[in-house]
């Protein structure tokens, strides 16, 4: 697991302190979690200032809690202390994170009450022309939408713009909850149907739709808008089933 070597490079760094108490410890480490930002053991090998510099960042791949790394070394403090045993004693304690499934971000979703403005305001921001190709606004829906990209990179990073126009249960929602502004992020996910029974076990409200053919690539488009549980502040979240969408946008599925 990618926080072996972390430890262990932070125990070399930790065998430089002479004072091993639970408070010194903990006020040696600057951030709230212990973490590292590489999957590559030779970056911190033997260089643990490197390592003690990285802990004041924010980075990824976070493993303990910074009283968890410190209660570790209180208990095996003694300069003689092998990295197996500290292996073996992180193990007893804490194991590395089970696979979470497939998530990746996808868009957020903003409501306008004029989609021909709201195009025109986002374009001048991004420097895109409104009739951009990379501007998707698809036809034969309820509501009208448009898919604008951040910037100029391709990468699935976009702007999800609604004007909503039906009476559908989430445009009634938006309407007496939300009104324009910033209504959801947009996740793919695997297991889509797994992770939906989980989130209503958990007590969320959680709508299921299905689209068929809603753009060019993707047969069919099954997302799960999982309601805040206050709504009036809340942020819609919304899964999207990455099985059933396509790999050239995103998903999981060939095309």
């Amino acid at each position: 697991a990618v926080w072996r070597w972390g430890f262990k490079d932070f125990h070399e760094f930790m065998l430089s302190q002479r004072d091993y108490s639970l408070e010194h410890v903990v006020a040696q480490i600057k951030c709230p979690t212990l973490v590292t930002d590489s999957e590559d053991d030779s970056m911190f090998a033997g260089q643990p200032e490197q390592l003690y510099n990285a802990l004041e960042c924010e980075k990824t791949f976070i493993h303990f809690t910074r009283e968890e790394a410190a209660q570790a070394h209180c208990q095996l403090g003694e300069s003689s202390l092998s990295n197996e045993k500290l292996f073996n004693w992180i193990d007893s304690v804490i194991k590395p994170d089970e696979d979470k499934g497939f998530y990746k971000f996808h868009h957020l979703g903003v409501i306008v009450n004029d989609m021909d403005q709201a195009v025109q305001i986002f374009s001048d921001i991004l420097g895109l022309d409104p009739a951009d190709e990379r501007i998707d606004r698809f036809q034969g829906k309820a509501n009208k939408t448009a898919m604008v990209p951040i910037g100029r990179y391709e990468d699935f990073n976009q702007f999800e713009l609604m004007e909503p126009l039906s009476e559908n249960w989430l445009d009634s929602w938006i309407k007496t909850e939300k009104g324009a502004g910033f209504l959801h992020m947009a996740i793919l996910v695997d297991d889509f149907d797994g992770k939906v029974e989980q989130l209503r076990l958990k007590g969320f409200t959680v709508q299921v739709e299905e689209s068929v053919d809603p753009f060019p690539g993707c047969p069919l488009l099954r997302e799960a808008y999982v309601l805040p549980k206050d709504a009036s502040r809340g942020v819609l979240i919304d899964l999207m089933d990455a099985e059933n969408f396509p790999a050239s946008l995103g998903g999981l599925a060939p095309g």
